[in-house]
Protein backbone atom coordinates (compact mmCIF):
# COMPACT_ATOMS: atom_id res chain seq x y z
CA UNK A 1 0.00 0.00 0.00
CA UNK A 2 1.65 3.43 -0.98
CA UNK A 3 0.29 5.37 2.33
CA UNK A 4 1.87 2.70 4.41
CA UNK A 5 5.59 2.92 2.57
CA UNK A 6 5.49 6.48 2.53
CA UNK A 7 4.90 6.00 6.48
CA UNK A 8 7.51 3.84 7.10
CA UNK A 9 10.03 6.35 4.87
CA UNK A 10 8.94 8.83 7.03
CA UNK A 11 9.62 7.35 9.71
CA UNK A 12 13.40 6.21 8.84
CA UNK A 13 13.81 9.55 7.64
CA UNK A 14 12.96 11.13 10.67
CA UNK A 15 15.37 8.75 13.27
CA UNK A 16 18.01 9.14 10.76
CA UNK A 17 17.51 13.12 11.15
CA UNK A 18 17.47 13.09 14.95
CA UNK A 19 20.42 11.19 15.19
CA UNK A 20 22.25 12.94 12.48
CA UNK A 21 21.65 15.91 13.91
CA UNK A 22 22.83 15.21 17.62
CA UNK A 23 26.55 16.05 18.05
CA UNK A 24 28.49 13.24 19.84
CA UNK A 25 32.06 12.67 21.11
CA UNK A 26 33.48 9.29 21.12
CA UNK A 27 36.60 10.39 23.22
CA UNK A 28 36.79 10.26 26.93
CA UNK A 29 37.59 13.36 28.86
CA UNK A 30 37.77 15.37 25.49
CA UNK A 31 37.86 18.87 27.06
CA UNK A 32 41.24 18.14 28.48
CA UNK A 33 43.58 20.20 26.68
CA UNK A 34 45.76 17.88 24.40
CA UNK A 35 48.63 21.16 24.67
CA UNK A 36 49.31 21.33 28.48
CA UNK A 37 49.23 19.81 31.69
CA UNK A 38 45.93 19.53 33.74
CA UNK A 39 46.18 19.32 37.17
CA UNK A 40 43.07 18.13 39.57
CA UNK A 41 42.96 18.91 43.04
CA UNK A 42 41.15 15.31 44.84
CA UNK A 43 38.74 17.54 46.97
CA UNK A 44 36.34 14.03 47.48
CA UNK A 45 37.12 12.00 50.34
CA UNK A 46 34.94 9.18 48.54
CA UNK A 47 35.81 5.65 50.96
CA UNK A 48 34.32 3.14 50.32
CA UNK A 49 31.80 1.75 53.67
CA UNK A 50 31.15 -1.48 54.82
CA UNK A 51 27.94 -2.85 53.91
CA UNK A 52 26.32 -6.14 54.82
CA UNK A 53 27.30 -9.10 52.53
CA UNK A 54 31.26 -7.53 52.44
CA UNK A 55 33.90 -10.02 52.94
CA UNK A 56 37.00 -8.43 55.14
CA UNK A 57 40.64 -9.84 55.14
CA UNK A 58 41.28 -8.67 58.83
CA UNK A 59 45.35 -9.07 59.88
CA UNK A 60 46.85 -8.36 63.08
CA UNK A 61 50.88 -7.76 63.66
CA UNK A 62 51.89 -6.85 67.03
CA UNK A 63 55.87 -8.02 68.81
CA UNK A 64 53.18 -10.61 70.70
CA UNK A 65 53.75 -13.67 68.88
CA UNK A 66 50.90 -15.96 70.86
CA UNK A 67 48.76 -12.92 70.55
CA UNK A 68 49.43 -12.34 66.69
CA UNK A 69 48.95 -16.09 66.10
CA UNK A 70 45.36 -15.44 68.37
CA UNK A 71 44.28 -12.97 66.52
CA UNK A 72 45.27 -14.39 62.92
CA UNK A 73 44.46 -18.29 63.50
CA UNK A 74 41.35 -17.85 61.09
CA UNK A 75 43.88 -17.02 58.37
CA UNK A 76 46.54 -19.04 59.24
CA UNK A 77 43.59 -22.05 59.50
CA UNK A 78 42.66 -20.90 55.63
CA UNK A 79 46.27 -20.49 54.26
CA UNK A 80 46.14 -24.50 56.01
CA UNK A 81 43.13 -25.71 54.28
CA UNK A 82 41.40 -25.63 57.75
CA UNK A 83 37.90 -24.61 58.58
CA UNK A 84 38.40 -21.53 60.95
CA UNK A 85 35.10 -20.38 62.73
CA UNK A 86 35.34 -17.28 59.46
CA UNK A 87 37.44 -19.31 57.24
CA UNK A 88 36.11 -21.63 54.22
CA UNK A 89 39.19 -20.96 51.55
CA UNK A 90 41.98 -19.53 51.03
CA UNK A 91 40.71 -16.50 50.15
CA UNK A 92 37.80 -15.70 52.76
CA UNK A 93 37.64 -13.62 55.67
CA UNK A 94 35.19 -12.12 57.72
CA UNK A 95 31.65 -11.87 56.29
CA UNK A 96 29.72 -9.02 57.43
CA UNK A 97 26.34 -10.56 58.27
CA UNK A 98 22.96 -8.96 59.31
CA UNK A 99 22.77 -5.74 60.98
CA UNK A 100 26.94 -5.24 60.18
CA UNK A 101 28.87 -7.46 62.72
CA UNK A 102 31.91 -9.90 62.34
CA UNK A 103 32.81 -12.39 64.37
CA UNK A 104 36.16 -11.75 65.29
CA UNK A 105 38.76 -14.20 67.38
CA UNK A 106 39.23 -13.22 71.19
CA UNK A 107 36.82 -10.20 70.88
CA UNK A 108 33.69 -11.33 69.74
CA UNK A 109 30.82 -9.19 67.45
CA UNK A 110 32.30 -6.19 66.32
CA UNK A 111 30.13 -3.69 64.26
CA UNK A 112 31.25 -2.35 61.26
CA UNK A 113 28.19 -1.22 59.32
CA UNK A 114 29.21 1.97 56.97
CA UNK A 115 32.49 2.62 58.38
CA UNK A 116 35.13 3.56 56.31
CA UNK A 117 38.52 1.58 56.54
CA UNK A 118 40.17 4.34 58.63
CA UNK A 119 37.29 3.79 60.90
CA UNK A 120 37.49 0.03 60.67
CA UNK A 121 41.26 -0.15 61.54
CA UNK A 122 40.54 2.34 64.31
CA UNK A 123 37.48 0.41 66.05
CA UNK A 124 39.66 -2.97 65.70
CA UNK A 125 42.83 -1.63 66.81
CA UNK A 126 40.89 -0.27 69.44
CA UNK A 127 39.37 -3.09 71.00
CA UNK A 128 42.91 -5.48 70.05
CA UNK A 129 44.69 -2.88 72.05
CA UNK A 130 42.80 -4.58 75.41
CA UNK A 131 44.98 -7.86 74.90
CA UNK A 132 48.39 -6.75 73.24
CA UNK A 133 50.23 -3.31 73.26
CA UNK A 134 50.83 -1.22 70.00
CA UNK A 135 49.05 -3.66 67.42
CA UNK A 136 49.20 -3.05 63.65
CA UNK A 137 45.67 -3.63 61.68
CA UNK A 138 45.16 -3.82 57.99
CA UNK A 139 41.77 -4.17 56.80
CA UNK A 140 40.93 -4.78 53.15
CA UNK A 141 37.92 -5.70 50.99
CA UNK A 142 38.09 -9.63 49.59
CA UNK A 143 34.53 -9.71 47.51
CA UNK A 144 34.74 -6.02 46.07
CA UNK A 145 32.45 -6.20 42.83
CA UNK A 146 30.67 -3.87 40.86
CA UNK A 147 28.42 -4.82 37.05
CA UNK A 148 28.63 -2.97 34.12
CA UNK A 149 25.77 -3.45 31.61
CA UNK A 150 24.68 -2.56 28.40
CA UNK A 151 26.20 -0.84 25.48
CA UNK A 152 29.69 -2.44 26.62
CA UNK A 153 31.53 -5.04 24.89
CA UNK A 154 31.33 -7.24 27.22
CA UNK A 155 28.64 -6.62 30.01
CA UNK A 156 28.83 -8.69 33.30
CA UNK A 157 29.86 -8.45 37.23
CA UNK A 158 33.74 -8.50 37.83
CA UNK A 159 35.17 -8.82 41.23
CA UNK A 160 38.25 -7.41 42.46
CA UNK A 161 40.69 -7.46 46.27
CA UNK A 162 41.21 -3.74 45.25
CA UNK A 163 38.57 -1.90 46.60
CA UNK A 164 39.97 1.63 44.59
CA UNK A 165 38.68 0.95 41.56
CA UNK A 166 37.97 3.81 39.24
CA UNK A 167 34.73 4.14 36.61
CA UNK A 168 37.61 4.60 33.65
CA UNK A 169 38.56 1.07 34.93
CA UNK A 170 35.53 -0.53 35.55
CA UNK A 171 34.39 0.22 32.11
CA UNK A 172 37.40 -0.86 30.93
CA UNK A 173 37.32 -4.13 32.43
CA UNK A 174 34.32 -4.35 30.22
CA UNK A 175 36.13 -4.18 26.73
CA UNK A 176 34.74 -0.43 26.74
CA UNK A 177 31.91 1.25 24.93
CA UNK A 178 30.34 0.28 22.20
CA UNK A 179 30.30 2.72 18.97
CA UNK A 180 26.64 3.64 20.18
CA UNK A 181 27.16 3.80 23.92
CA UNK A 182 26.13 7.17 25.57
CA UNK A 183 29.39 8.44 26.83
CA UNK A 184 27.93 11.82 27.60
CA UNK A 185 25.12 10.34 30.46
CA UNK A 186 26.27 7.36 31.75
CA UNK A 187 24.01 5.76 34.90
CA UNK A 188 25.39 5.03 37.99
CA UNK A 189 23.31 3.20 40.50
CA UNK A 190 24.21 2.86 44.26
CA UNK A 191 23.08 0.89 47.43
CA UNK A 192 24.56 3.33 50.45
CA UNK A 193 23.24 3.73 54.33
CA UNK A 194 20.35 2.09 53.06
CA UNK A 195 19.12 4.53 50.36
CA UNK A 196 19.11 3.60 46.71
CA UNK A 197 20.81 6.54 44.52
CA UNK A 198 21.10 6.86 40.93
CA UNK A 199 22.93 9.75 38.89
CA UNK A 200 23.98 10.51 35.55
CA UNK A 201 27.46 11.39 34.50
CA UNK A 202 29.32 12.88 31.38
CA UNK A 203 32.34 10.69 30.82
CA UNK A 204 33.43 13.21 27.92
CA UNK A 205 33.72 16.09 30.69
CA UNK A 206 36.99 15.93 33.26
CA UNK A 207 34.90 17.50 35.72
CA UNK A 208 34.01 13.68 36.23
CA UNK A 209 36.92 12.83 37.63
CA UNK A 210 36.15 14.70 41.26
CA UNK A 211 32.75 12.96 41.08
CA UNK A 212 31.94 11.28 44.22
CA UNK A 213 30.57 8.76 41.70
CA UNK A 214 33.91 8.07 39.93
CA UNK A 215 35.71 6.31 42.22
CA UNK A 216 33.13 3.02 42.96
CA UNK A 217 31.73 1.56 46.15
CA UNK A 218 30.76 -1.53 46.71
CA UNK A 219 28.16 -3.76 43.89
CA UNK A 220 27.88 -0.35 42.26
CA UNK A 221 25.52 -0.82 39.16
CA UNK A 222 26.99 1.12 35.81
CA UNK A 223 24.63 1.47 33.18
CA UNK A 224 25.83 2.34 29.56
CA UNK A 225 22.67 2.89 27.36
CA UNK A 226 22.51 2.77 23.33
CA UNK A 227 22.30 5.32 20.74
CA UNK A 228 19.22 6.11 19.35
CA UNK A 229 20.62 5.00 16.00
CA UNK A 230 20.79 1.29 17.74
CA UNK A 231 17.38 1.08 18.50
CA UNK A 232 16.77 2.12 14.52
CA UNK A 233 18.71 -0.57 13.41
CA UNK A 234 16.77 -3.41 15.47
CA UNK A 235 14.05 -2.36 14.34
CA UNK A 236 14.78 -2.50 10.83
CA UNK A 237 16.61 -5.94 11.50
CA UNK A 238 13.35 -7.49 13.15
CA UNK A 239 11.36 -5.76 10.42
CA UNK A 240 8.67 -4.39 12.92
CA UNK A 241 8.45 -0.81 11.02
CA UNK A 242 10.36 -1.20 7.54
CA UNK A 243 9.90 -3.69 4.76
Amino acid sequence: MPNEHIMRGLILFLVLLNFSCTKRDFVYLIDLDSHSDYTMRITMNNEPKIQIGDLLQITVSSLNEESNFLFNADVLNAQRGGQGANAVSLNQGYFVVTEGNINFPAIGKINLLNEKREEEVDIIGGLVEEHVKNPIVNVSFLNFKGTVIEEVARPGTFTSENDRIKLLEAIGSAGDMTEFGKRENVLIIRDEGGERKSIRLNLNDKDVLNSPYYRLHQDDVINVEPEKLKLYKQLRTTNRFLC
